[in-house]
């Protein structure tokens, strides 16, 4: 294929990789809605759908790129699926990263608090803990969230690669916008 630059006429070349295009994007704006309770589950929402009447939540930005690898079944995958791996991790922050305050240090799960009160024990604050020293910031949430989705993502794919006969593997580089920040996450050499 001859493509002209400027005045020159360049020839572009596939240098001898895949015939077929094994590469995907993907660009979805999601609504984020707070888990209604540990045992609850609801699906993640894109921009497509109903809207968030009352709902507690927030909507972030997010687009990604996927250079597939010996086949496109990993680039398909995770071009559906990585932002609502992202969407799940975020659910439980909701309320924590509305709220201007630092976060708290300890994220402790309803379920667990109501089974030691089930067990007769009484959630002792007094004890001294070391981690206190340090700072979590809303920022530190999210990164942990969109790493923890990326390898959530990874570990669905290798379920499925045998049982949905999934082809390649796949880079990965993907931006979210949230509450006023961008955040950029890659795995690969992308």
């Amino acid at each position: 294929m001859r493509v002209e630059w400027g005045h020159e006429k360049r020839k572009v070349i596939n240098a001898g990789k895949s015939q077929h295009n094994e590469d995907q994007a993907c660009c979805e704006v999601v609504f984020v809605e707070r888990r209604p309770s540990p045992r609850g589950r609801l699906p993640c929402r894109n921009g497509s759908g109903e809207p968030d009447r009352g709902r507690k939540g927030f909507y972030f930005h997010y687009w990604a790129l996927f250079d597939g690898h010996a086949g496109s079944g990993a680039a398909v995958m995770a071009s559906k699926r990585l932002h609502l791996h992202i969407c799940e991790q975020l659910r439980d922050l909701v309320d924590i990263l509305q709220d201007p305050s630092p976060p708290p240090i300890c994220l402790q799960h309803d379920d667990e608090l109501s089974q030691a009160e089930d067990n007769g024990e009484v959630p002792n604050d007094a004890l001294p803990r070391f981690h206190l020293e340090k700072a979590v910031s809303h920022e530190s949430l999210v990164i942990g969230a969109i790493e923890n989705a990326f390898k959530h993502m990874d570990e669905q794919i290798e379920q499925e690669r045998t049982s949905q006969h999934i082809s390649g593997g796949c880079c990965a580089l993907a931006a979210v916008y949230l509450m006023g920040k961008f955040y950029v996450a890659n795995a690969g050499d992308s």
